[in-house]
Parts: structure tokens; sequence; C-alpha cells
């Protein structure tokens, strides 16, 4: 009996500890619509400043995307997952695209030339 106490106690202890910690860990998801955040309110005001009217440039703005299939063909070692430890994997659940948009514009300098990726 004094055992099943013992341990009746070390499992509230632990339930409490747990609430506890996931009061400090766990926040409220961030609902603001995206044209109120600050990273929207930077890009509009960059973007806004930028002159693209430019009458000695001699290269015109370049766009360019793409979406390809890196699935490895062949079975190869795996990292993580587990109890895999490196093991080759046997099937493709999922295939592995890259999807890139990249943007040249002679009329900005160089280092405002944007490459975006989405995986």
């Amino acid at each position: 009996m004094k055992l099943l106490k013992k341990i009746g106690k070390i499992l509230l202890l632990f339930v409490c500890l747990i609430i506890v910690a996931s009061c400090f860990v766990l926040k409220k998801i961030d609902r603001t619509p995206y044209q109120e955040t600050a990273h929207y309110q930077a890009w509009k005001k960059e973007i806004a400043v930028l002159d693209f009217k430019d009458t000695n440039a001699t290269e015109k703005a370049k766009i360019g995307w793409a979406k390809v299939n890196i699935t490895p063909q062949k079975p190869g070692p795996m990292a993580g997952y587990g109890v895999r430890k490196g093991k080759a994997f046997t099937r493709v659940h999922d295939s592995l695209f890259v999807r890139v948009l990249a943007i040249k514009n002679s009329f900005l300098p160089k280092k405002k030339s944007k490459l975006w990726t989405r995986h």
C-alpha cells in the first residue's frame, strides 16, 4: 500500500511538472494577417523605393523557374529515422522535388537580385 502511495505521488508530481513546463513552452498561434506583419511592411517599403526606369540598361530582366524531381533512383543509406542507422531505403513513398524561381534585373544592384526556393 505504501508503494502504491509513493507511485501515485510520483505520478502526480510528474503530471504537475508537465503542466507547468507546458505553460512555459507552449505559446499562442500568431494568426496576424500577413499584411500586418513587420516582414511584409519592410518588403513593401523596400520595393516602393526601387527605380526600375533606367535608360542606360543594356540587359533586360531575366526570369526563370524550374521544378525538378531529385528523388534518388537507386537505394542509398538514409540518416536518422530511429533504428534505420544507415540502412538503404526500400521504396519511395513520396517523390522529392526542388522548385526554384530566379529573377535577375539589370536595373538593380547585384545584391538586390533574388533567388527564391521552396521545397
